[in-house]
């Protein structure tokens, strides 16, 4: 996972496959950005193919108490199944969101 940060936005990059203790770790340095200020979330998923049930697990148990500091989600590509996880998660969180495909 790589993030990079402007002054309203963080993106988070991820490639191949996310596992459960890179699901947690990544969610972690996005909750850490979170705590600072309110930002918009920018998922580029380009590069991932796939994510272990563990790692959405940890993603939505460390951004629900956060999760009116997040303005809105972006997802930039993916495929069928991590778009679908993307959606789950942010209808869990209340949080908006939008997909691009590139």
């Amino acid at each position: 996972m790589r993030r990079s940060i402007d002054g309203s936005s963080v993106t988070v990059e991820f490639d191949g496959r996310l596992d459960a203790l890179g699901g947690q770790q990544s969610a972690s340095a996005l909750a850490t950005e979170l705590e600072a200020s309110p930002r918009d979330v920018v998922w580029d998923v380009r590069r991932m193919s796939g994510y272990d049930t563990e790692a959405r697990v940890a993603w939505q148990k460390t951004l629900w108490p956060l999760r009116d500091k997040i303005r809105s989600v972006r997802v930039i590509g993916g495929g069928p199944l991590i778009r679908v996880g993307a959606l789950t998660l942010a209808g869990l969180l209340g949080v908006a969101i939008s997909f691009d495909e590139s």
